[in-house]
């Protein structure tokens, strides 16, 4: 989703921040397609973790399931590797 014509080499970063239903994804799906932005949605990511299967998978999922949040340094890693992997393939 990234245009390659726009990329610079240096990644710009906007959060988007708000409560459950208030048009987050919405707004990120108009950015998409006026700037060819890439949209990561730490739910999505967080959610593929926990289908992965992986032992951070599982640990992801206790917690998510008691309601607790998830570590920033989890969800900085989960976002940092497929970052990685995405620009590897």
């Amino acid at each position: 989703m990234l245009r390659e014509e726009n990329y610079t080499g240096k990644m710009k970063t906007i959060w988007i921040i708000g409560g459950p239903g208030c048009g987050k994804g919405t707004q990120c799906d108009h950015m998409i397609e006026k700037y060819g932005f890439l949209h990561l949605s730490s739910g999505d990511l967080l959610r593929a973790e926990v289908a992965s299967g992986s032992e951070r998978g599982a640990t992801l999922q206790d917690l998510m399931s008691k309601g607790l949040f998830v570590p920033t340094v989890c969800n900085m890693q989960i976002s940092i590797n497929w970052f990685y992997h995405s620009r590897t393939n």
